[in-house]
């Protein structure tokens, strides 16, 4: 496979096809399975959303996208995350599913009307990611995971596995991160948890619950629902996990985590290259700017201030990180096939990102860089 992360799998050697996939369930289990995925499988047949024609043969990659707070269309970065995956994907994956309140009920077919009421985007998030694998399949990324290189192995392991994310420390998963999932569609792991994070939110709490720190929606429909950090995330996937492990599962871990140790300290308080390097040396951390993934921690670093200029600036850690991820593999080539002309004309936000750009510089950019300094 070309990786040296620690593998754990109870059924399956990866890139094999687990015979999980068809004895996982109960015959009536198993029948109620098939008619929630045949449901979804009639959204599938058409063009795809919003005109996109999507090839079912290809994996899918999901994203929740919606404006900030102030209603503002998103920034630079975020777009630029995205065209990282569009690039090392190419061939490979349907260009990303956008999702929004406009689209998701044509998406996950089962998805509560509570969903609505959920107070931010990091809760709808944590809702959606394991209801869409569970019905599609394939990869659900945050818009602060940047893909460093090619995403072939990726790819090819979430087509036939139940659970793929990464891990900071934990060859078996047991504290994997939910900011990047993979896994095959139908995945009995990611039924369990929809269900139950389903059956959180439908399950009403009285109003005076509002003020503990436990996931609560309520029977006043114009109430928002209370949501702890990670209540729908994490903390419950985290459990079922435990409860019940899935047959198949990857997670990079080690050297090729995705969040090298002091990654995010680099990132904040060592800006510079040469500085951040000397924390890796320091700190003995393996391999720290050779990672497939990063984590790029944009709650921490607001990289939606940040212009074209200052995240492709050379000497700096981000520098390196965009710099490479836009030169190496498919990272540095366009893209005119037909699908992707549909994606740019469903989403014109990203017709700068998905171009070459002359630095003043003499660099080929995916961004205008007024000025490099």
């Amino acid at each position: 496979m070309g990786f040296q992360a620690h593998l754990w799998l109870l059924v399956i050697v990866c890139g094999l096809k687990s015979p999980s996939a068809t004895s996982a369930c109960t015959t009536e289990s198993c029948e109620e399975d098939d008619a929630a995925l045949v449901q979804t499988a009639k959204l599938r047949k058409d063009d795809g959303h919003q005109g996109i024609y999507r090839d079912p043969s290809k994996c899918n990659i999901f994203t929740l996208w919606e404006k900030d707070e102030e209603g503002k269309d998103v920034a630079l970065m975020p777009r630029l995350v995205l065209e990282t995956w569009r690039r090392h994907t190419r061939g490979l994956c349907n260009d990303p599913v956008l999702i929004s309140d406009e689209n998701v009920r044509e998406l996950v077919p089962d998805l509560p009307e509570e969903y609505f009421r959920l107070p931010y985007s990091a809760a709808k998030s944590d809702f959606l990611r394991y209801g869409m694998l569970y019905h599609h399949g394939g990869i659900f990324i945050d818009f602060d995971m940047v893909a460093m290189d090619d995403m072939d192995d990726i790819v090819r392991m979430a087509h036939t596995l139940d659970l793929l994310s990464y891990s900071p420390h934990d060859e078996k998963c047991n504290d994997f991160s939910s900011n990047f999932l993979g896994g095959r569609r139908g995945s009995p792991f990611f039924k369990k948890v929809w269900e139950e994070q389903k059956s959180t939110l439908t399950n009403h709490c009285e109003a005076a619950d509002r003020r503990r720190q436990k996931v609560c929606c309520f029977e006043d429909p114009k109430l928002q629902c209370h949501i702890p950090w990670g209540g729908l995330g994490e903390r419950l996937s985290h459990k079922v996990f435990l409860r019940e492990r899935p047959s198949s599962a990857f997670c990079f871990t080690g050297p090729e985590s995705f969040t090298p140790n002091f990654f995010a300290y680099a990132l904040e308080w060592k800006p510079q290259l040469e500085d951040a390097q000397a924390v890796f040396r320091e700190k003995n951390i393996p391999a720290a700017l050779d990672r497939k993934v990063y984590h790029l921690f944009n709650a921490l670093m607001h990289w939606k201030t940040y212009s074209c200029a200052t995240l492709f600036k050379e000497g700096t850690l981000i520098g390196r990180i965009m710099n490479k991820t836009f030169t190496v593999g498919r990272g540095n080539q366009t893209s005119s096939e037909a699908s992707s002309r549909d994606f740019l004309k469903a989403h014109p936000e990203f017709v700068e990102v998905s171009r070459h750009h002359l630095s003043p510089d003499g660099r080929h950019l995916p961004c205008v860089a007024a000025q490099i300094g």
